[in-house]
C-alpha cells in the first residue's frame, strides 16, 4: 500500500470536486441554451396569439351579424357559399381549440413536474 503525504491528498480531492463542479456547470449551460431555445419559441408564439386575440374577439359579433342575415337570403347559391365559408371556419376554429387544449394540458404536465421537483429539493434541504 502507497501512503500519500496529506497536502497530496487534499489537493487531489480539491481537483476532483473541481473537475466535478466543471462536468456540472457544463451540464447546466447546456440545459440553459435548450431551456432558453425552447422559451424563445413559446415567447414568440404567446406575441402570436396576443395579436391573434383581437381578431379572435370579433367572433362572436361577425357571427351574430351572419346570423341575422341568414333569414335574409334569397337563393340558394348564396346559402351553399354561406355554409361553405362557415364550414370553413369551423374547421380552423376546431384545429385551433384542439391545438390549444394540447398545449394546456402539456404546460399542465410540466408544472406538476415541476412542482414535483421543488418538493423534492425543498425534502433534500431539510
Amino acid at each position: 500500500m502507497i501512503v500519500y503525504p496529506k497536502a497530496f491528498r487534499e489537493k487531489v480531492r480539491t481537483e476532483q470536486k473541481e473537475v466535478q463542479r466543471e462536468e456540472e456547470s457544463r451540464e447546466k449551460v447546456e440545459i440553459w441554451k435548450k431551456f432558453v431555445a425552447e422559451d424563445w419559441n413559446l415567447a414568440v408564439a404567446n406575441y402570436n396569439i396576443t395579436s391573434w386575440m383581437d381578431h379572435f374577439k370579433k367572433i362572436p359579433a361577425s357571427l351574430d351579424r351572419l346570423a341575422e342575415l341568414v333569414p335574409q337570403l334569397e337563393k340558394e347559391g348564396t346559402v351553399d357559399v354561406f355554409e361553405m365559408e362557415l364550414r370553413t371556419s369551423l374547421d380552423y376554429v376546431r384545429k385551433s381549440l384542439d391545438m390549444m387544449t394540447t398545449a394546456r394540458d402539456k404546460i399542465d404536465d410540466i408544472l406538476q413536474a415541476l412542482w414535483k421537483k421543488k418538493t423534492d429539493f425543498n425534502n433534500v434541504g431539510s
